[in-house]
């Protein structure tokens, strides 16, 4: 019997699939979600599986479809007036105009977005539109205030004892003081950030870790260390299949 129990129990379980790797069961538990949740009318529900969709089509680097999924959604919990999921959404937005190259949108949307998180009093979503925000000033050439938004970011990742996003942080400020001109400032936030990232196991950022460690190294005067680093990035990156970001083999 359709009810918003059972589309929630759907959306939940689609969520669960897709986190796993299974787009397809995903998709399919979401899609027939979302259908009952409009069939019943319930646009609090239809909002939240139109997101959970636009987030698997993201990851699935379908942008076209996300942006679709997400203004669905973000129409859906305006008229809900849930402020939590328009500042939701808008990061979602805002992150898929940055995977786009469009970082001007993606400022204008998690600009949006963090008054909101910060009105309803969701800390943790705060942390992420901060670091989002930060990335994509940084990605724009706006470095001083991406540095500004990260070290926001990080303070609050601290505070929430957020450790993930305490290495994700600290390795964005690495990035950028090195873009500052500012590499010993960038060793001691790879460093730190390294450490974490090794802590949890976390192989992907952990390679990227390693080889920005060792370009800033390697600029400092240290090619001997930031060889090793880059060699050991390297290896790592062959290990877990990660094909992503090769054009920083160049560094050193």
């Amino acid at each position: 019997t359709p009810s918003t129990d059972r589309a929630t129990a759907l959306w939940r379980l689609g969520a669960l699939a897709a986190d796993q790797g299974d787009f397809a069961e995903g998709t399919a538990r979401m899609t027939e979600a979302l259908e009952m949740a409009r069939a019943l009318g319930d646009a609090a529900t239809t909002a939240r599986v139109l997101r959970g969709l636009g987030i698997v089509a993201s990851n699935q680097s379908d942008f076209p479809r996300a942006n679709d999924l997400f203004t669905q959604a973000l129409d859906h919990f305006q008229a809900t007036h849930d402020d939590a999921g328009i500042a939701r959404v808008l990061n979602d937005l805002g992150l898929v105009a940055e995977r786009q190259g469009d970082h001007a949108r993606a400022i204008a949307l998690q600009e949006e977005s963090l008054p909101l998180a910060r009105r309803v009093g969701d800390d943790w979503q705060v942390c992420i539109v901060l670091g989002n925000l930060g990335g994509a000033h940084y990605d724009a050439g706006n470095f001083e205030r991406g540095a500004a938004l990260s070290r926001e970011a990080l303070h609050l990742s601290r505070e929430l004892s957020d450790t993930f996003g305490v290495a994700v942080n600290l390795y964005n400020l690495g990035q950028i003081q090195v873009e500052l001109g500012k590499p010993a400032e960038a060793v001691a936030y790879y460093t730190e950030s390294l450490a974490i990232i090794e802590s949890i196991g976390e192989h992907h950022l952990l390679s990227r870790a390693l080889d920005r460690l060792g370009y800033a190294l390697h600029v400092l005067g240290d090619s001997r260390s930031g060889a090793r680093l880059h060699g050991a990035a390297l290896a790592l990156r062959e290990t877990i299949g990660d094909t992503l970001f090769h054009e920083e083999d160049a560094n050193i």
